[in-house]
């Protein structure tokens, strides 16, 4: 739904990075490569939300880091949209129950959308997976970590957008 409302491939990627789990954090050369996208085309967005308070920028050494600005007045409504046009109550639900320790989205160029990819902790965990509701249905992709940087690879565009921080602290 978002990519009919927001044209720019590379700022559609940073809503979803950033507000469907705002605790997320990037720099431009992490994002660059993420999205696989060049440096100029991440930083003029970047620039832009940041122009306009809906991320956050925080010098850390050499690099700057980006967050969403969960202090924006529009952050919750913002959240809210990005959340709901990627179904994420039931992708979040459907990693917690498989326990899955992070959550990809893989965009594909050749079907022009998104999909996901749950990371399981198991290489012998591999699976396609259809959560059906109501009034949609949700395809999920699970690997385990060593298929993950051959996808990634694969792909277009792959990047983090949650990941299970109770496990990794």
């Amino acid at each position: 739904m978002l990519e009919h409302l927001i044209t720019s491939k590379t700022r559609l990627r940073m809503l979803l990075k950033f507000f469907l789990h705002p605790e997320n954090s990037a720099y431009l050369r992490e994002l660059a490569n993420e999205f696989g996208d060049s440096t100029n085309a991440v930083r003029v967005e970047l620039n832009r939300l940041a122009e306009a308070k809906l991320l956050r920028k925080e010098e850390a050494g050499n690099r700057i880091v980006y967050q969403a600005n969960q202090d924006h007045a529009v952050f919750p409504s913002l959240k809210k949209l990005v959340r709901q046009s990627v179904q994420w109550d039931d992708l979040y639900a459907a990693a917690k129950r498989i326990g899955a320790e992070a959550i990809f989205l893989r965009e594909s160029e050749k079907l022009k959308t998104f999909s996901y990819l749950l990371v399981h902790p198991s290489n012998t965990y591999s699976c396609f997976h259809r959560v059906e509701e109501k009034d949609h249905s949700l395809d999920l992709l699970v690997i385990s970590e060593d298929e993950l940087e051959s996808v990634k690879a694969e792909s277009q565009s792959c990047f983090l957008i949650w990941k299970d921080n109770e496990r990794h602290a």
